[in-house]
């Protein structure tokens, strides 16, 4: 039996249970996408695949509402893929595994639940099938590659975005409604590494140096932009912080190894190291990392008290006499790189208090393994940062300065990707004024009217169609791009009422 069958409404819970039965992280969306065109062809409506593999579908008007505003909804068909550390899932393959907390949330067991942006999905996939809607000219657009970069938007047919109306279904909070959102742009940089040996034997085959692995996991995570200013510990930064420490107190640390975070889009919760240390140091560093525990779980949030610092001891593979280790002069310049670069907030809106304008994100580092030939003629490491600005001028000035910082290392390669615009508010927009009497009809509230710090596709949408009218809105879902993500039941029921009753105002077209 379903396991959200009796939940309401029961055709939007329906589909969202199977779009969670298809796996669809990022780059991997077909499937979820011909589910989605044999459902639309079997409720009469016309499907449209661009180069992209962005997915439009469109539903005709009925008779008498030929003349209403043409209304695109909008979604993207990816989600963010993270779990917990112990757990063994697989996202290309696996299904979500659904539960329901409390009787009060939707959640999955270990994973991100997906409901960014699967509950948008699934809400236009109950309008696709609903026969009893009247409606004008309704067009579904499902966008992918959302979480990786806003790619499936960037590379939209421009055709897709022919309307008057976007309504965009992919926003976390009830009772808001988004009129604007920053822009961002990844800023990496790709670094030869620079090697040198180190003694692991010495002449009488005594093992005088240990190799240890050390391991930062346990923190809480989110999302890089609407979680960015709930400092949570970044594990990248605190690795390096331990790992510049233990080289201060011990001295004879080196590093082999250096890796953390999978998403750019998300605030990093593991990090690990291989280090080489003195074996005469062994016992003394251990005590070193149980005292990082401690000081760790006493500086960090509430939400990061599960911080887990470990280190465990590894048994040479052979009894090579050195093993390759990275220079005690890059070591230096990388960690003082990671160290120093910026990240969390970088400032708040001048006019809107509490929003946050721009922030920064240490999302990713990646390195090949010293005991495998290089591909190319050299080893490298390479490190992905995520920034984000509601202003143009201050993102730009802001990847410059990342760019500007990862210069200092040698032999670096920095450059700049994804870049997608924000999107300017319009207070006297009037789909806004349509939206916000629904929610009050539906809510019994006014709601607040925001912009966001995060990536909504809805500015570089614009640049399709720069006179559509659009706003963004959604229902209650706390802790995405985490394992802690979920969705509460009531606000799903609440923002699909409120938007039915947008639908049924649509104005007509103005002659």
């Amino acid at each position: 039996m379903s396991l959200l069958n009796n939940l309401q409404p029961q055709k939007l819970w329906y589909f969202f249970e199977k779009i969670c039965s298809i796996p669809h992280p990022s780059k991997h969306e077909h499937k979820l996408r011909s589910y989605i065109i044999d459902l639309a062809k079997d409720y009469g409506c016309e499907t449209k695949v661009d180069d992209y593999g962005n997915l439009l579908v469109i539903k005709k008007s009925q008779v008498g509402f030929e003349n209403c505003k043409v209304v695109i909804l909008q979604s993207h068909l990816d989600m963010v893929a993270q779990k917990s550390d112990e757990l063994d899932f697989d996202f290309e393959h696996d299904p979500i595994n659904l539960q329901i907390v409390d009787n009060e949330f939707v959640t999955a067991c270990g994973t991100t639940l997906g409901a960014d942006n699967g509950i948008g999905v699934a809400t236009m996939c109950a309008l696709i099938a609903d026969k009893e809607l009247r409606h004008g000219e309704l067009r579904f657009l499902f966008t992918t590659e959302e979480e990786i970069g806003l790619n499936g938007v960037s590379n939209l047919a421009p055709e897709f975005m022919q309307g008057d109306i976007l309504l965009n279904l992919d926003s976390e909070d009830e009772g808001e409604i988004f009129i604007g959102c920053a822009g961002g742009i990844r800023t990496d940089a790709l670094i030869p590494i620079d090697v040198e040996d180190v003694v692991i034997f010495d002449d009488e085959k005594n093992e005088i140096t240990q190799k240890c692995h050390l391991v930062v996991e346990g923190l809480h995570g989110g999302h890089s932009g609407c979680d960015i200013h709930h400092n949570l510990g970044n594990g990248l930064k605190i690795l390096s912080e331990i790992v510049w420490e233990a080289i201060s107190y011990f001295g004879n640390v080196r590093l082999r190894y250096v890796a953390g975070g999978n998403a750019d889009n998300a605030i990093v919760r593991r990090a690990e190291a291989y280090l080489f240390i003195d074996k005469n140091q062994a016992d003394d560093l251990a005590e070193f990392i149980i005292q990082q525990n401690v000081k760790y779980k006493q500086l960090l949030s509430d939400k990061d008290k599960n911080i887990c610092i470990s280190l465990k001891n590894i048994q040479p593979r052979n009894n090579n006499e050195t093993a390759p280790a990275y220079s005690e002069k890059f070591q230096a310049q990388l960690l003082s790189t990671l160290l120093n670069t910026p990240n969390g907030v970088i400032n708040y809106h001048h006019e809107m208090a509490g929003v946050v304008e721009t922030s920064t994100n240490l999302a990713i580092v990646t390195a090949d393994c010293l005991d495998k030939a290089p591909v190319e003629k050299e080893h490298f490491l390479k490190i992905t940062t995520s920034q984000r600005s509601s202003d143009n001028n201050l993102l730009t000035a802001l990847s410059r300065r990342i760019a500007i910082h990862f210069e200092q290392l040698p032999r670096n390669t920095v450059f700049h990707r994804s870049h997608y615009v924000g999107w300017t508010p319009n207070p006297h927009s009037e789909i806004l004024r349509i939206v916000e009497k629904a929610m009050v009809k539906v809510l019994g509230i006014k709601p607040k009217v925001t912009v966001i710090h995060a990536g909504l596709e809805c500015g570089a949408l614009s640049e399709y169609n720069p006179k559509i009218d659009m706003v963004s809105i959604g229902p209650d879902i706390t802790a995405p791009h985490s394992p802690f993500e979920k969705v509460r039941i009531e606000s799903v029921e609440k923002f699909y009422d409120y938007l039915l009753e947008t639908l049924k105002n649509i104005p007509h077209k103005t002659t």
